[in-house]
């Protein structure tokens, strides 16, 4: 009878021990989907410019209006009739009014640059101008004052506050450190690379979780700070108590964190990201574009979804034009172009008015730098596959 009570017990407190053991943490408190820094509408600008929908050639015409691009007589006619129709809301008719003025002036009056560039770069801002079909004259000068380096992502171009690169990491370390209202830890996972970046961050939040791995040794790194490891080692403790009981098991990771932040290359990142994944798919992740600049087209960004980045999924979705061996090649055209835009407002002197760039809308306000309208999407590459 005595042994019979002790058998019970014990399946009583393992079968309690395994319970334990397999829940899941608890559910960190992500980044708000809803949020003003989520992604919402790729087209929000132009299509909040309309009371119903409208042709897909309104749209374009339209939005080629507000990047400063050449449109033809019937798209223009195409936007005076949404205007005519009563289908433009009034608050932005005299704003269509203004671009279309203004895109009068730039396509009549000739745009003469000066720049002090790599051959790279001088190919991609040629071509960028010839496909704008306007007048214009270029002296690539190289002790031009307006510089720009070889690489255009790390590059400050001119007339914006930070590169592409530095912008991104702003909105990252506000977004990860700074609005950390949960109180829990980050996990920066980095690799010697980022070395520099990461020991700025040191100085500022020490009290973070540092872990520095490469392509080979990611996964027991990985496993000794989420301390999988431990979780694995009451599994086999609890099995070695009755080898008959089958014990399903789903590693805890510990609970004081909720955030990981990647500063990896593209090597050591699609290496990480789905190892991450396999124990966790509750944590936040947060990385910048960098992490993905040597992807060869948009189908390698399955290794990376639900990381959130900031970065605009039209601006990536136009990298896929498959003109550069890499993603990171179309990014710098598409900078190089809107560089091209911000030219043809200051020489024509349009600020003070609403525009679009490849990054997103924005107002030029004269006497003060630029910067990107950036706000976060979560990468989900369905969302490209499924679009007509």
């Amino acid at each position: 009878m005595h042994n019979k009570f002790m058998k019970l017990s014990l399946t009583f407190i393992l079968s309690s021990l395994i319970v334990f053991i397999s829940s899941c943490s608890t559910i960190p408190e992500e980044i708000n989907t809803t949020s003003k820094l989520m992604q919402k509408d790729d087209n929000l600008f132009i299509n909040s410019h309309f009371k119903n929908p409208v042709d897909e050639d309104v749209v374009i015409a339209l939005t080629n209006g507000y990047k400063l691009k050449k449109i033809d007589a019937i798209e223009k006619e195409l936007i005076i009739s949404s205007i005519d129709d009563g289908n433009i809301k009034r608050g932005y008719v005299n704003n269509i009014e203004a671009m279309l003025n203004s895109l009068e002036k730039v396509l009549t009056n000739e745009l003469n640059l000066e720049i002090n560039t790599s051959e790279k770069n001088k190919k991609i801002i040629l071509e960028s101008l010839l496909k704008d079909e306007m007048t214009f004259s270029i002296s690539f000068n190289k002790n031009s004052s307006n510089s720009i380096s070889n690489d255009v992502l790390y590059s400050k171009l001119s007339f914006f506050c930070q590169s592409f690169i530095d912008e991104q990491k702003s909105i990252l370390e506000k977004s990860v450190f700074e609005d950390n209202s949960s109180f829990k830890k980050v996990v920066i996972i980095y690799s010697n690379k980022f070395d520099n970046a990461v020991n700025k961050l040191r100085l500022k939040y020490p009290n973070q979780i540092y872990i520095e791995i490469d392509d080979k040794n990611f996964d027991m790194a990985i496993q000794e700070v989420l301390e999988v490891n431990k979780s694995n080692e009451r599994k086999l403790l609890i099995s070695k108590l009755d080898r008959d009981i089958e014990i399903e098991h789903n590693p805890r990771i510990r609970k004081d964190i909720d955030k990981v932040y990647f500063l990896v290359d593209y090597a050591v990142g699609k290496a990480v990201a789905p190892s991450l994944r396999n124990y966790s798919i509750e944590l936040s992740l947060f990385s910048s574009s960098e992490i993905f600049h040597d992807a060869n087209n948009l189908n390698d960004l399955a290794d990376f979804e639900n990381i959130l980045i900031p970065v605009p999924k039209k601006f990536i979705n136009k990298a896929n034009e498959k003109k550069f061996k890499s993603l990171k090649g179309e990014f710098e055209s598409l900078l190089l172009e809107d560089y091209i835009t911000i030219e043809k407002i200051i020489k024509n002197n349009l600020f003070n008015m609403p525009y679009l760039l490849n990054t997103g809308d924005i107002i030029f306000r004269k006497d003060r730098c630029l910067n990107r309208n950036m706000k976060f999407w979560k990468i989900n590459i369905s969302e490209f596959t499924n679009q007509s």
